[in-house]
């Protein structure tokens, strides 16, 4: 009689199975799914260090090739050129022209290039524009970016999106930031781990894991249910916190920050702030980023930085009508309302 297989043996034998068959599946979509890797937004971003302001993202040089949102918002091609900047042109050309600085938001996440307020603006003010965007950044970040611009260079006027949702903190000084970052690049850097850390990693190496993760997100049904569990977060949902007390002293510490920005810019560049309102005062008149806003206008305005907020032009058009549905960025007519109030300034300062 046929000894049965020992209880190891078979759960080796499932073991075997189920990683061939995961394999196979692999194999089956990357075959029928050509396009799984453009969800990865790691393929076209690096860090990069700046000598006295620390590490910043930038683009991955010469990288041209598409971006998409699993849930189905958009998919756009992202065109890098050799200094890291999402232009089509080469960094020489940034001189004697209107920077546009900032991170995602600047940077046209989830919009084609010239649907990028920065496009919107060369448009409408009939004048050259250079972005210089990193996705994930912030005021430090700005810094690092102007000062990673060939010296000799010399802008028309700069304009900085501040992002309420995410810039306005707790700064403890950019360049003490900048010191414990070249700190920490002498010490081991611990692997990322935890659910985040997975995610990235199947997103970047799994096509198995891209169909999915998209064919889920897309199933109103599965979709609902994940969300309610807690494992996709809430469309348009923001994830900051703050006590309201707390408002004053960071836009005292931003207000701070963009005044050592000037500082690093040549003498007498024109220099503006565009305001990218928090997405719960637009819906729903939310009170802790009302004041926000108005706080940090008013400390901008109080250091002789001018201000572009867009805020009822955002407000009139509503959420949906300027944000992609589920993905927290301007859409393209949200870059187009951006990009007329920030020309508007351009046209009255009569640069040449």
């Amino acid at each position: 009689m046929t000894e049965k297989p020992s209880l190891p043996s078979r759960l080796l034998t499932l073991a075997a199975a189920i990683v061939l068959a995961a394999l196979a599946l692999e194999g089956i979509c990357r075959v029928f799914m050509p396009h799984w890797q453009d969800y990865d937004s790691g393929r076209f971003m690096r860090s990069v260090i700046v000598p006295n302001f620390g590490e910043v993202s930038t683009g991955m040089p010469e990288f041209d090739d598409y971006f998409a949102q699993k849930d189905g918002d958009f998919r756009v091609r992202v065109s890098i050129n050799g200094f890291g900047l999402r232009n089509l042109q080469a960094v020489e050309f940034a001189d004697e022209r209107i920077w546009a600085v900032g991170d995602s938001v600047t940077f046209g996440w989830g919009v084609e290039a010239d649907e990028m307020y920065s496009s919107i603006i060369a448009r409408l003010a009939a004048k050259p524009t250079y972005n210089i965007a990193s996705p994930g950044t912030d005021v430090c970040g700005y810094q690092a970016l102007i000062a990673r611009m060939p010296e000799t260079f010399r802008p028309k006027a700069v304009i900085i999106g501040l992002v309420l949702e995410n810039d306005v903190g707790h700064y403890e000084g950019c360049q003490k930031r900048a010191e414990l970052t070249a700190a920490a690049k002498t010490t081991p850097e611990a692997g990322k781990a935890g659910l985040l850390g997975a995610k990235k990693w199947l997103t970047r190496y799994s096509a198995l894991y891209n169909v999915l993760a998209v064919s889920i997100k897309r199933l109103d049904a599965i979709r609902d249910f994940m969300t309610k569990i807690g494992i996709i977060s809430k469309s348009h949902d923001s994830k900051r916190s703050f006590d309201e007390g707390e408002i004053e002293i960071m836009t005292d510490k931003t207000a701070a920050e963009f005044v050592r920005l000037r500082s690093i810019l040549p003498e007498a560049t024109p220099l503006a702030v565009l305001i990218v309102p928090g997405r719960l005062e637009i819906r729903d008149d939310h009170p802790s980023f009302r004041k926000m806003r108005l706080m940090i206008s008013a400390k901008l305005d109080a250091v002789g930085i001018k201000v572009i907020d867009p805020f009822e032009e955002f407000k009139k058009a509503g959420l949906a009508a300027t944000h992609f549905a589920h993905d927290g960025h301007w859409n393209a007519p949200g870059h187009e309302i951006a990009g007329r109030a920030a020309a508007d300034w351009i046209k009255s300062i009569n640069i040449d």
